[in-house]
């Protein structure tokens, strides 16, 4: 059938941006809350439209958003038959019987729903597979304890999902801000301290409840002539965006250009993740950054460059 060849793939995991909010603060509800999922929600965090475009102040859920969800969401409202088969491909009304106890498999779809124009749009994500690229409105207001104990708290039903995958778009001057922090005191302390890199520490320090927490790299191209991302090893992660793929990247990898600004390597996001992993070591009495994965059960940290589709 036609829609078939609509709908995007499931073979390969998704990329999807969103703004994270805590709308128990007023400034935040009254601003996000009309381009929220599932609003009026009475968790204590919930997701809005991205702000993809940099040069744009209003946030929206199509202007240069890179997010798969934006493949087949036009197929809920765009005719009665593709209404119908998107229906019959994803079944929300199985779903919405599950109970709230029962573990979602990770090849199952979860189904956002929004308004835009008057319309009721929905997103289809797997968050047991997809990634999560999430925009803190305030990063001073989230509660990242809070957000995984409720579990994907932006998509209602089923409630007993859980990300697998979020991410941050990386900036370099995070890493100067933890050069100044002390590994000792931060258990201590991190609940004080504010702004982005704070935010970011702060869910890197979640035990038990991410597996994998990555940085999106700007600075990171592939270089012309450079194998295809597809001949990668097949144990790197790949994430497929709209018109773009998000690739994982090692610290010895070749093939990528990386920038060339001053203090560039010394602000990059793998120098990010080796200074943030010293601090948790030093914080938690921790050996090596294996073992605060294995014995700890703190995320896996990694690094992902956006690749546009040719």
């Amino acid at each position: 059938m036609i829609w078939d060849f609509a709908v995007r793939p499931t073979d390969l995991p998704g990329a999807h941006f969103f703004t994270v909010y805590n709308p128990e603060e007023e400034d935040e509800r009254i601003v996000l809350e009309d381009d929220s999922i599932n609003p009026g929600s009475e968790l204590s965090h919930a997701l809005a439209a991205p702000q993809c475009d940099k040069t744009m102040t209003l946030r929206s859920w199509t202007a240069s958003n890179p997010s798969a969800y934006l493949i087949d969401s036009g197929l809920w409202t765009a005719c009665w038959e593709s209404r119908d088969w998107m229906k019959m491909r994803y079944q929300p009304e199985s779903r919405h019987q599950r109970s709230p106890a029962q573990v979602l498999d990770p090849n199952q779809p979860v189904i956002g729903t929004l308004k835009s124009q008057d319309k009721t749009q929905r997103l289809i994500t797997y968050p047991g597979k997809d990634l999560f690229c999430l925009q803190p409105f305030n990063p001073d207001t989230i509660c990242w304890t809070q957000v995984m104990a409720e579990s994907v708290p932006m998509f209602s039903e089923p409630s007993g999902c859980e990300p697998a995958h979020i991410a941050f778009e990386f900036e370099g001057a995070w890493k100067g801000v933890l050069d100044e922090w002390d590994g000792s005191t931060i258990a201590d302390e991190i609940d004080e301290k504010t702004g982005m890199a704070a935010c970011v520490a702060s869910l890197a320090n979640v035990a038990n409840s991410l597996p994998h927490l990555w940085f999106i790299d700007s600075d990171l191209r592939r270089l012309a002539g450079a194998a295809p991302v597809s001949n990668l090893p097949k144990e790197r992660r790949v994430f497929s965006g709209n018109g773009c793929k998000f690739v994982e990247v090692h610290p010895a990898d070749g093939g990528w250009n990386r920038s060339c600004s001053p203090g560039f390597l010394d602000r990059s996001a793998h120098e990010f993740i080796r200074r943030l992993q010293a601090i948790m070591m030093e914080c938690w009495d921790i050996s090596s950054p294996c073992d605060l994965i294995s014995s700890a059960g703190f995320p896996e940290l990694g690094v992902l460059a956006c690749v546009p589709d040719l």
